[in-house]
């Protein structure tokens, strides 16, 4: 497996724990009264678009060519730890429903 794969299927296995972690918060949500449970499934969606769309940029960077997916990864990972952040705070707002 060269770096380039096993850096796709690092990053595949933490999105699954993300969204994962969105599924229980939706979970909770489920529970929170009818204000709060609104904002709490709107930003659950929110955090699963981000998800998705950083699917769509893992595939990307899975598929570019060997010259330029260095240069992809660096955005990449700014992004997955930015979205890290967001899921780490959205699972800490969520625990106190």
């Amino acid at each position: 497996m060269d770096d380039r794969q096993a850096y796709v299927e690092k990053r595949r296995a933490e999105i699954r724990e993300m969204e994962a972690d969105i599924a229980k918060m939706r979970a909770k949500a489920d529970q929170a009264k009818a204000d709060a449970k609104i904002r709490y499934q709107e930003r659950a969606n929110r955090l699963q678009q981000t998800v998705d769309d950083m699917k769509h940029q893992l595939d990307e960077v899975g598929q570019t060519a060997e010259s330029a997916w260095q240069d992809l990864r660096e955005g990449f990972d700014r992004s997955m730890e930015e979205l890290k952040r967001g899921v780490g705070s959205a699972k800490r707002e969520f625990e106190s429903i």
